[in-house]
């Protein structure tokens, strides 16, 4: 079986498309350990698709069933349906199809900008292993063709160029001497091991891994000292460090023989120089044992580039994706921050989705979903507890007759309401009536102050027909609520033949603060959702900057084929 790691370096994994098991129905059923949070399983045999949830043995995994909130983080979609993830039906992306989805990457081990990364940065540090296996051994200390590194002291064959050798496994876990050892037993004895990036080349670390050092020659198991001190540094001359990660007192229970720690580093900065200074050790099992360690891995990335995980497609014509920009799935990608479906429950619903029952959510908290969805779901002023009034003509049954024969008569409609609340859009039904060419929206605050909300002028016939009667309310203006709303008509467009009032006003509101989620149906336990990442993307640009290049590249080919045309013989017989 092939467990396909989410990075080729050390199994620094992506989470929930980290890593892939790819086998026959019976190799999957041999595996008695339950996987990793997020691991994928994909039966060659039966083409299905799990997601190990951590704790339950694949062979138990309910079919195509995404037990957790992990998994959603891989895009999973077949070419042209625009499916989303159902239990029935999980699929991979089509390779020939990424080019007609710019909002998504394909995760090949390939690099892209730090810009373009953005949100997929958070999840996958998008880093690869500074420290690969060493190959010489010179005055310098081991190096290979991008690194050199140094200590301060070794004893015998535990060389420093042992910290970069392969994962440990059953074939090399008691090589004993397949470790760094200092040749010193003194627990208050510090010791450095020093990176140096060949050719002056910086890089931004992000991870650093440590194995203890460990055994003897009759118990590889045996507990050697480890860091109780450390610091990890880096610098740009050699000279001057700066303090990456600094820990003072990691007692020895924090350790075990033959198991990796992992410690992430978060610096904006790019060093050409890396460096672990240990100050302090922990005792061994017995008191003349060597300091050192089994393993040192460092992971990082180039200045202002974003190194994505490679994960092995489990068949040549399918590829792991994500989006670029919001970790969503289950999408339309045409209707990016729009609704779709899901088959995960309530309580498998991670914390940047959100169920579509119709309820509140605070606009702070989805400020760019607010901004994109929220006013079009707003709910409808109900009639119960609301009453309209006019400064001219009668209000019957829903319908305003003004009485208002001038054109530039103003008058006004007022919207009194129980609750108190902000507009977030309005529908204005005039029927076969005067359409308004000017008018203002206030609203009134507990204190009786009228403020302005919007205001439009000179709008023609033509231009309010075109709307529709919708208007949207910029609710970035004046974000507050109010118990009252007025609009002010100031004056109309001159149609000698038309009545001047409306057939209907619709008012759809929202408490400030907060928005409305689009309410949706439940139909055999499969969810409706709305994505809320804070990371709602258009992705119209760029699929009208990639039309238009097309554009160009049909207008070059045809004037060659014109041009080729033109450069015939006219002489000979076509």
């Amino acid at each position: 079986m092939a467990v396909k790691a989410g990075s080729s370096d050390k199994g620094n994994l992506l989470k929930g498309a980290g890593s892939a098991v790819i086998g026959t129905a019976t190799e999957i059923q041999n595996i008695n350990q339950p996987l990793r949070q997020g691991v994928l399983l994909y039966n060659t045999t039966t083409k299905e698709l799990k997601v190990a949830d951590g704790t339950t043995p694949p062979s138990a995994l309910a079919d195509h069933l995404h037990p957790n909130t992990y998994a959603p983080i891989v895009h999973s979609h077949m070419k042209g349906a625009n499916e989303p993830w159902l239990i029935s039906n999980p699929r991979l992306w089509y390779l020939d199809d990424i080019a007609n989805h710019p909002e998504l990457v394909l995760l090949d081990g390939s690099e892209i900008s730090n810009d373009r990364a953005e949100f997929l940065s958070a999840v996958y540090p998008g880093t690869k292993l500074l420290t690969n296996k060493l190959t010489t051994l010179d005055s310098s200390g081991s190096s290979n063709n991008e690194i050199t590194l140094t200590v301060d002291q070794f004893s015998g064959v535990y060389l420093a160029s042992n910290l970069c050798n392969d994962e440990l496994d059953i074939t090399n876990f008691a090589q004993v001497g397949d470790q760094w050892l200092t040749g010193n037993s003194d627990l208050n004895t510090g010791h450095t091991v020093t990176i140096a990036f060949k050719g002056n080349f910086s890089y931004r670390p992000t991870q650093y891994w440590v194995i203890p050092a460990a055994g003897v020659a009759e118990s590889p198991l045996r507990a050697r000292p480890t860091p109780q001190a450390w610091t990890f540094e880096g610098s740009n001359d050699g000279t001057n460090w700066d303090i990456l990660d600094q820990h003072t007192d990691e007692s020895a229970d924090s350790w075990s023989p033959l198991t990796t720690r992992f410690f992430s580093l978060s610096t904006p900065n790019d060093y050409t120089h890396l460096r672990l200074v240990i100050t302090k050790w922990n005792a061994g099992y017995d008191a003349d044992m060597y300091t050192g360690l089994r393993r040192l891995w460092v992971f990082g990335r180039k200045k202002d580039v974003f190194t994505l995980p490679n994960l092995e497609s489990p068949n040549p014509d399918f590829g792991w994706v994500v989006p670029y920009k919001n970790l969503n799935v289950g999408l339309n990608h045409e209707d990016i921050g729009d609704i779709g479906t899901t088959a995960l429950l309530n309580e498998h619903l991670p914390s940047y989705r959100l169920q579509t029952d119709g309820s509140s959510v605070s606009a702070n908290t989805y400020p760019l979903l607010f901004e994109t969805i929220g006013h079009q779901y707003d709910q409808e002023l109900p009639s119960e507890g609301t009453t309209v009034t006019a400064s001219t003509g009668t209000i019957s049954e829903g319908v305003w007759t003004s009485g208002i024969s001038d054109a530039t008569t103003a008058s006004y409609i007022d919207i009194n309401f129980s609750t108190p609340c902000m507009l977030g859009k309005y529908v204005l039904d005039i029927g076969d009536g005067c359409a308004p060419a000017a008018w203002i929206v206030e609203g009134k605050t507990a204190d009786g102050t009228y403020e302005t909300i919007q205001s439009f002028t000179n709008i023609s016939t033509e231009s309010f027909t075109a709307t529709k009667g919708v208007f949207l309310i910029d609710t970035a203006v004046t974000e507050k609520n109010y118990v009252a709303f007025r609009i002010n008509f100031i004056s109309w467009n001159d149609e000698t033949s038309a009545t001047i009032g409306y057939t209907s006003l619709k008012l759809y509101v929202h408490e400030a603060g907060n928005f409305y989620l689009p309410n949706r149906s439940i139909a055999d336990d499969v969810l409706t959702y709305i994505v809320a990442d804070n990371a709602v993307v258009d992705v119209s640009a760029d699929v009208i900057q990639r039309l238009q290049q097309n554009i160009i590249d049909m207008t070059s080919t045809i004037a060659s084929l014109q041009a080729q045309v033109n450069n015939l013989d006219p002489d000979v017989e076509s």
